[in-house]
C-alpha cells in the first residue's frame, strides 16, 4: 500500500462494524446471508442507528472478559465444516483487524497458558485462509497484512535478498519486493551546531528476517561508513497497542559544523540497501507542500535525493524562498501568509521566548507552578503562561505584573508567539495541549518558525506500560523530567530515550511537599477513573447510574466504605476516612450511602501531607504519598477487568504485591489491612519505607530550580 492508500485509509476510507456489537442472533443471521450471497464489499460511508442503548454499555459489551468465549464459539461454528465461504473470511479477517485496532480482541485476564490457547484458536482460523485472500484484502494496510500471514503455523516465508532487490518469499513465490528501505523521520531538531534525529526503519520484511543495522555516510564518503545503533521502535505497535510489526528506531546526533552532507543505507542480510524518506507532521520537511529546506541564521538545511544537507546561505536566498513558498498560497489562504510574514520579521529581534502549559480544566499543575517560580528571574527571557481555562476561574492565581504575560490558547498572540519560542515547557505531552495549530496549518508556517525544544514536566510519575503512547519517536518531546529512578529504567530500556534527554530534577509541585510535616489521623481513598465505567457522546463523558451500580467496582467499594468493622476500628483509634473519586467518576458520589461521620466525601483540594495512609489502585497519585513515606493501599475490586485491558492499559512498571504498598482485591481484605495500618499508627513497614526512599532521585524543595537552570543553560 502506497502513502496515498494508507492516507485514504486513515482517513476512514472504509468502516468496519465488528460482529461483537450484534446479538448471538443477529450475527447468525447476518453471516447466514452473507454465505448465501458469497460476496462482500466495502463501504465508504456508514451510518448506524442503534436505539435505547448507553453509550457506556456500548463501550462495555466489545471488551474479550464479556465476549471471548461467544466470539470464540461464533467463529468455531462458522469455519466448523472445512473451509468457509470466501465471503466469511474475509468477514473474520475484518472483524478480527477491527477487534486488534480497538484493543477487544485478547482476553489478556486469562492466565498465561490459557491466553496462549485462546491465540492459538483464533489463529487456527487464519490457516483456513488463501494467503492471497489476506495479502488481497482491501483497506487494510501491507504491515497488518503481513502481521497475519505471519501468525499462520501453514505454509513457509522467507526472506531474499538480492543487490537492489529486497523480497518476502511465500513458498517460493514473491509476495513482497523492495529496493529501497523505508525511514520514517519524527523528529529533526537543530541546536548551535548539533542536528538532533529521531527516525524509524520500517519495512515488513522486517518480521520475517533478522535485524537489520544501519549505516551513514558522511560528507561523500561512501569508503567509510558510520553504523548507527538501532533500538527497537514503539511503532511494532502498529495503530493498535499489540506488537504487530518490527520495525527499529535509531536516535542520532549530528555535529553540522563538521559533517555537511549525509545519508543513510540500511543493511539486510549483508546486502547494502539505499533509503528512501517520509517526514512526520512535526518534521520541517514536508512531504505535502514539498518544502525540503530550512533557514537559520547564514546556513541552510537541506533535503535532497535521500540526502541531509548543510550549507552556507543568506537572507536575500532565504527570502526569496520563504515567499516563493508563500505564492501557493496567496489567494487561497491569506491569514497564513499575514502570520508567516509577522514570524519572519518577528524573527529579525531575535527575541528569547518561552511558554508554559497545564492542560484544560487543570489549574496549579507543574507548568503554572515552573512559570511562578521562573517568572521572576533576570536573564532577558520573556515568559507566558499559555491559558488553557477561563480567565474568570483563575485570575487569582497570577500576580498583576504575571497577568500581564498570560495569553489565551489558540489566540493570534498565541501562535505568533508559539512560532517565535526557544522553549515550549509542558505538563502535558499531547499536541492539542500546546500546539495550536493543526498539523496541515503548522506544517505551513514551519519552515519559517524557530525551532522550539520542548520540555515535558509531567503531570505525575510515569509509571504504566504503554510504549505505543509515550516513547521518544512516538512524541516530539526533547527532554523529559523524572522524579523516580524506574522511570529512567524504563525510559531507556523501552521508551527509546537518551540518558542526556532525561532530566532528573523532579517534579515541581514536589516543591511544595514537606516530607517532614506530621500527618493527622486521616486516610484518603482516591482510586483512578475506569474507562469501562463511562462512554463518549459528542465529546462529553456519558455514564448510566444502574450500570455502575451493578460493577464489581462498586459493589465492592461500597462494601468497603461501609464495612462494620472499618468503621469500629476507625472510631476507635479516632481516624477519619475521606473518599475522592476521580473528577470524571464524581457524578456517581451521591450512590455510596455514607451515613457513619467517620467516612465522608473528600474536599476537591486536598493537602496530602495531611493523610497518614493512602489508598489507590493504578494511579499515578500513589507517588505523591510514596514521595511523603505514607502508608499505601492497593485495593483493586475489579482486578480481572484492568487486567484484560478495560482501562487505559494493563500493567505497571512497580508491581502492586510486595511492592511499595499492601495489596487487596476484595472489601474484606481491604478492611483487614487498614485496620492493621490504623492499630500501628498509620505507618508503613520498614521494608516499605525503605523502597519508598530508594525511588526518588530527590527529596527537597529545589526540583523547580533545577528545572530552570537546565533551561537557561541549554542542558
Amino acid at each position: 500500500m502506497d502513502r496515498k492508500q494508507e492516507k485514504e485509509q486513515g482517513n476512514a476510507s472504509h468502516v468496519v462494524m465488528s460482529l461483537s456489537l450484534l446479538s448471538a442472533q443477529d450475527r447468525q443471521e447476518f453471516l447466514e446471508w452473507v454465505e448465501k450471497k458469497n460476496s462482500s464489499g466495502q463501504v465508504c460511508h456508514v451510518h448506524v442507528v442503534r436505539e435505547e442503548t448507553d453509550a457506556a454499555e456500548l463501550r462495555t459489551e466489545m471488551y474479550p472478559y464479556y465476549f471471548f468465549e461467544g466470539n470464540l464459539s461464533f467463529w468455531q461454528m462458522m469455519f466448523r465444516s472445512g473451509k468457509a465461504p470466501l465471503s466469511v473470511q474475509k468477514v473474520f479477517l475484518y472483524d478480527y483487524l477491527w477487534k486488534l485496532e480497538n484493543s477487544v480482541l485478547w482476553p489478556y485476564h486469562y492466565a498465561s497458558d490459557r491466553l496462549q490457547a485462546a491465540k492459538e484458536q483464533m489463529h487456527a482460523f487464519l490457516n483456513e485462509i488463501e494467503d492471497a485472500t489476506i495479502l488481497e484484502l482491501p483497506g487494510v494496510e501491507s504491515f497488518h497484512r503481513f502481521y497475519l500471514i505471519q501468525q499462520k503455523t501453514t505454509g513457509q516465508t522467507q526472506v531474499e535478498a538480492m543487490p537492489g532487490n529486497l523480497q518476502i518469499l511465500r513458498n517460493g513465490s514473491p509476495v513482497y519486493q523492495a529496493q529501497k528501505i523505508e525511514v520514517v523521520l519524527t523528529k529533526f531538531k537543530i541546536t548551535k551546531q548539533r542536528i538532533r534525529l529521531v527516525a524509524y526503519l520500517k519495512s515488513p520484511i522486517f518480521n520475517f528476517c533478522e535485524a537489520p543495522t544501519l549505516w551513514m555516510e558522511q560528507n561523500g564518503d561512501s569508503d567509510h561508513l558510520v553504523q548507527i545503533p538501532l533500538m527497537d521502535s514503539s511503532w511494532n505497535y502498529y495503530h493498535c497497542k499489540e506488537q504487530t510489526n518490527h520495525f527499529y528506531t535509531f536516535v542520532l546526533t549530528v555535529d553540522s559544523k563538521k559533517i555537511k552532507q549525509f545519508h543513510f543505507y540500511v543493511k539486510c542480510r549483508e546486502i547494502l540497501f539505499d533509503t528512501y524518506f517520509y517526514f512526520m507532521p512535526e518534521v520541517v520537511f514536508n512531504n505535502q507542500i514539498k518544502c525540503y529546506r530550512y533557514y537559520q541564521g547564514k546556513r541552510v538545511f537541506r533535503f535532497d535525493h535521500n540526502t541531509f544537507l548543510v550549507e552556507k546561505a543568506n537572507a536575500k536566498q532565504a527570502v526569496n524562498y520563504q515567499t516563493g513558498i508563500e505564492k501557493q498560497w496567496e489567494s487561497d489562504h491569506p491569514e497564513i501568509i499575514a502570520l508567516r510574514q509577522q514570524i519572519r520579521q518577528e524573527r529579525k529581534n531575535k527575541r528569547r521566548i518561552w511558554l508554559y502549559y497545564d492542560c484544560k480544566g487543570v489549574y496549579k499543575d507543574n507548568g503554572y507552578l515552573q512559570f511562578v517560580h521562573d517568572f521572576g528571574q533576570e536573564d532577558g527571557v520573556e515568559k507566558y503562561y499559555v491559558l488553557n481555562n477561563e480567565w474568570n476561574t483563575c485570575q487569582e492565581l497570577f500576580t498583576e505584573e504575571q497577568s500581564s504575560y498570560v495569553i489565551p490558547f489558540g489566540s493570534d498572540q498565541h501562535k505568533v508567539l508559539y512560532c517565535l519560542a526557544e522553549q515550549i515547557i509542558t505538563a502535558y505531552i499531547e499536541k492539542n495541549n500546546y500546539q495550536p495549530f493543526t498539523d496541515q496549518e503548522y506544517s505551513q508556517v514551519m519552515d519559517v518558525s524557530v525551532m522550539s525544544s520542548i520540555t515535558y514536566l509531567q503531570h505525575g510519575v510515569y509509571h504504566a506500560v504503554i510504549p505505543w503512547k509515550y516513547s521518544l519517536d512516538r512524541l516530539q518531546v526533547d527532554r523529559k523530567v523524572i522524579s523516580a529512578r524506574m522511570e529512567h529504567k524504563q525510559d531507556v530500556d523501552t521508551h527509546c530515550f537518551t540518558e542526556e534527554q532525561e532530566l532528573m530534577a523532579g517534579m515541581p509541585r514536589y516543591d511544595f511537599m514537606d516530607t517532614r510535616k506530621k500527618p493527622g489521623r486521616k486516610i484518603l481513598y482516591a482510586p483512578s477513573w475506569r474507562k469501562y465505567l463511562v462512554g463518549r457522546k459528542d465529546q462529553e463523558w456519558v455514564t448510566r447510574e444502574d450500570f455502575f451500580l451493578a460493577s464489581k467496582f462498586y459493589q465492592e467499594t461500597s462494601k468497603f466504605l461501609q464495612d462494620p468493622a472499618l468503621l469500629a476500628c476507625l472510631r476507635e483509634h479516632g481516624y477519619t476516612l475521606e473518599f475522592k473519586l476521580h473528577p470524571i467518576l464524581m457524578r456517581y458520589a451521591g450512590l455510596y450511602q455514607l451515613e457513619d461521620q467517620v467516612v465522608r466525601i473528600a474536599d476537591p483540594e486536598v493537602r496530602e501531607e495531611e493523610y497518614a495512609i493512602f489508598i489507590t489502585d493504578f494511579s499515578s497519585y500513589v507517588f505523591d504519598f510514596a514521595y511523603l513515606g505514607r502508608a499505601i493501599l492497593y485495593f483493586f475490586p475489579d482486578a480481572e477487568e484492568i487486567r484484560s485491558g478495560m482501562s487505559d492499559y494493563r500493567e505497571c512498571v512497580l508491581p502492586f504485591q510486595g511492592g511499595i504498598g499492601e495489596y487487596a482485591d476484595q472489601a474484606q481484605d481491604a478492611v483487614h489491612c487498614i485496620c492493621q495500618m490504623v492499630r500501628r499508627g498509620g505507618k508503613p513497614g520498614w521494608m516499605r519505607r525503605r523502597r519508598m526512599k530508594k525511588l526518588f532521585y530527590h527529596r527537597d524543595d529545589h526540583a523547580r530550580e533545577r528545572i530552570y537552570q537546565s533551561l537557561i543553560n541549554g542542558i
